[in-house]
C-alpha cells in the first residue's frame, strides 16, 4: 500500500535525522506584510471589475457597510481582505475566474 510505504519513509528519515546521520532539507518561506489600501484604491479596484458595493461586500465576505467605510476612508482592508484585494489588483482576471 503506498500511504503505509510514505510512513515508513518518512519514519525512517525521522531515525537519520535524530541519530545524526542525515540533514533533513528545510525551505525558508517569507510571506510579505499585507499592504494597506487607500480609500481611493478600493473604490478604483471595485469599479474596475465592474460591481457594486454589495457585490464587492459578497465577494469579500463582509458587509455592504464594511466596503463602504473602506472606499470613505474610515477603515481599512486588513487581514484575508486585503490579500484578497492585493490578488484582483495584481492579477487581472482573477475575480472573474472565481465566479466561472
Amino acid at each position: 500500500m503506498i500511504v503505509t510505504d510514505e510512513i515508513k519513509q518518512g519514519l525512517e528519515e525521522i531515525i537519520n535525522h535524530t541519530s545524526g546521520k542525515t540533514q533533513l532539507k528545510k525551505t525558508v518561506i517569507t510571506i510579505p506584510e499585507t499592504r494597506q489600501f487607500t480609500a481611493g484604491e478600493v473604490r478604483q479596484l471595485r469599479e474596475q471589475l465592474g460591481y457594486s458595493r454589495a457585490v464587492f461586500a459578497k465577494m469579500l465576505g463582509v458587509s455592504n457597510k464594511t466596503i463602504e467605510a473602506w472606499e470613505f476612508g474610515k477603515s481599512t482592508p486588513c487581514g484575508s481582505s486585503s490579500r484578497l484585494l492585493e490578488l484582483w489588483q495584481s492579477v487581472p482576471g482573477t475575480m472573474r475566474c472565481a465566479l466561472a
